[in-house]
This record gives structure tokens, sequence and C-alpha cells, in this order.
């Protein structure tokens, strides 16, 4: 009876001793992880400034790009303009010119 209380015994043993090993082994993994989570989220940090960043960027430069779009649009508008004026002048001269011819 005595041994087979020793038996217990032991394996109660080797049991608590493989408990704390894995308590040891879970402490560390936990902690690499704490650790691990500590450097992600500063990555993070670091992910969300930028991001604001480019987004400010892209912001400016979508404004950039709708103002050189109504400049474009404007010389364009004048273009037309500028020619038409043209067009007439030289209608005007040809006649000017059709009429001094008949005299």
């Amino acid at each position: 009876m005595l041994s087979l209380l020793e038996q217990k015994v032991v394996l109660l043993i080797e049991f608590v001793e493989k408990l704390e090993k894995n308590y040891e082994r879970l402490k560390a993994s936990h902690e690499a992880l704490e650790k691990e989570i500590i450097e992600l989220k500063a990555e993070n940090a670091h992910f969300v400034e930028e991001n604001e960043h480019l987004t400010t960027k892209i912001n400016s430069l979508l404004c950039a790009s709708e103002a050189e779009s109504r400049e474009l649009n404007e010389l364009s508008q004048e273009k037309k303009y500028t020619k038409q004026v043209v067009d007439d002048l030289i209608k005007n001269i040809e006649f000017l010119v059709e009429k001094e011819m008949q005299l």
C-alpha cells in the first residue's frame, strides 16, 4: 500500500514539474507576444501618421489638379475667343481688300 502511495506521489511530482515547465514556456511565449504587440502598436502608429501625411498630400494634389483644370478650361476658352477674333479680322481685311480692288 505504501508503495502505491509512493508511486502516486512520484507521478504527482512529475505532473507538477510538467505543469511548471509548461507554465514557464507559456509565460515566455506570453512575454514575447506582449513585446510583439508593443512593437506592432508602434508600427501601427507610424503607419497612421504616414497615412495622414499621404492623405494630406493627396488632397493638396487634388486641389492643385482642379485649379490647373480650371486654368486649362479658361485658356481653352481664351484660345477659342482669340481664334474667332482673328478669323473675323481676316474676313474684314479680305472684305476691305476686295472693296478697294473694286474701286
